[in-house]
């Protein structure tokens, strides 16, 4: 006895995720996750940048600091 097209595949239960609705869900969480971890990216963006800008250009010199002065002339005293 053969069984119609349509009695072969069971429908699924009350609390069961069709693949539509898994999808639409996975895509919601998807895109609120993306949007938290812009928020978030946002809000550490100037800390970095202060931390990258004083790693690489170092503290501001202001007029009577003390500076090292590098020459390129050989020392004298020193054997060439």
């Amino acid at each position: 006895m053969r069984i119609p097209a349509g009695m072969d595949h069971r429908h699924p239960a009350p609390g069961e995720l069709l693949a539509s609705n898994y999808v639409i869900q996975s895509r919601k969480r998807l895109i609120r996750s993306h949007r938290l971890a812009r928020r978030q990216l946002q809000a550490e963006q100037p800390r970095q940048k202060e931390y990258y800008d004083k790693s690489t250009y170092g503290s501001p010199l202001e007029p009577g600091d003390r500076v090292w002065l590098r020459s390129d002339q050989a020392d004298p005293v020193l054997p060439a």
